[in-house]
């Protein structure tokens, strides 16, 4: 057998040990796994270890122990709060540790490395300090009640859960409404409610996100506009500018002018407004477009029917 043949056969094997982990990583951990997982922890074996005999990534052992690990109490710490803010703290109660998020333990130095729970520590026996473990049934519990407590509202049945996460997701990702997709299903004989829907994706409880919903998406990339305007020299147009021309020439008529727009389309009609500030008279023209060329003219014509100069 020649060197290449093997190397060709033993890529095609990791390859699929590749696979075949990431397709074990997406599924949920059982009971069995779980009880795995303990006894490996009980025997000192590491994250690695445990991940490499059930053929998951590490992360996701990591996780599994972190989520669920079970925090347990000294005899010595089980008659005072194991927390270090307990004799301070304005809010403590009976067993506020385990649901308080601000609590500080003064955890034993082994707890710091991976991976952080007591199962396989030789001195856990005689340890005074506040401990965790990991337990399989108590974590498949855990698991169970949240479980089921994310999905409670959906009493659907096996072929209607089946559409809505089948041929009504497909709908809705090839941009079609809720409103519309459900009025395509429920044509099949089905009694879908567009109230009920939104509800359940918003909390996660079909295959359909919220991301996926047309309104959620990412819309195009606006053009960046011109503002070259900006770095134009403005030497004597500035606001502290007209503030000392004004206490300079205090006798000086001061007039305003300002456009106002309406619906914005090319070249629509607008309104020029001109107010002398000093006797609140204001001027309206309603000129053409909103142009440095439209503005002049009106200002000519305001000149010429006044007499000014």
């Amino acid at each position: 057998m020649s060197y290449e043949l093997i190397n060709d056969e033993y890529l095609l094997l990791v390859k699929e040990a590749e696979e075949l982990k990431k397709k074990l990583a997406n599924t949920h951990f059982t009971i069995e796994t779980r009880a795995i997982v303990e006894n490996m922890l009980n025997e000192g074996k590491n994250i690695t270890q445990i991940a490499n005999e059930l053929q998951r990534d590490r992360s996701n052992i990591g996780r599994e122990i972190q989520k669920h690990k079970q925090i347990v109490l000294s005899f010595s710490s089980s008659i005072v709060s194991p927390c270090l803010k307990y004799s301070t703290c304005p809010i403590k109660n009976f067993e506020c540790y385990k649901t308080c998020k601000n609590i500080e333990i003064n955890l034993c130095e082994k707890l710091i490395s991976s991976p952080h729970v007591c199962n396989g520590c030789s001195t856990k026996k005689n340890c005074r300090h506040v401990k965790y473990y990991y337990k399989a049934i108590e974590a498949n519990n855990e698991y169970r009640k949240k479980w089921s407590g994310d999905r409670i509202g959906l009493q659907y049945s096996q072929l209607e859960l089946n559409i809505l996460n089948n041929d009504f997701k497909n709908l809705v990702l090839n941009n079609k409404s809720i409103y519309h997709s459900l009025i395509v299903i429920n044509k099949r004989g089905f009694n879908f409610k567009k109230f009920t829907i939104y509800k359940q994706i918003e909390k996660n409880q079909l295959e359909l996100k919220s991301s996926n919903l047309p309104r959620c998406r990412k819309s195009k990339k606006t053009e960046e506009k011109n503002r070259s305007y900006k770095n134009k020299n403005i030497d004597g147009h500035t606001y502290e500018d007209y503030e000392n021309h004004k206490k300079e020439n205090p006798k000086d008529n001061e007039i305003q002018l300002d456009t106002v727009e309406g619906i914005k389309e090319n070249n629509a009609p607008v309104l020029l407004t001109i107010e002398i500030v000093k006797i609140n008279f204001l001027f309206i023209f309603k000129i053409n477009a909103q142009t440095a060329e439209e503005v002049k003219f009106k200002l000519k014509y305001l000149i010429t029917i006044l007499d000014i100069w």
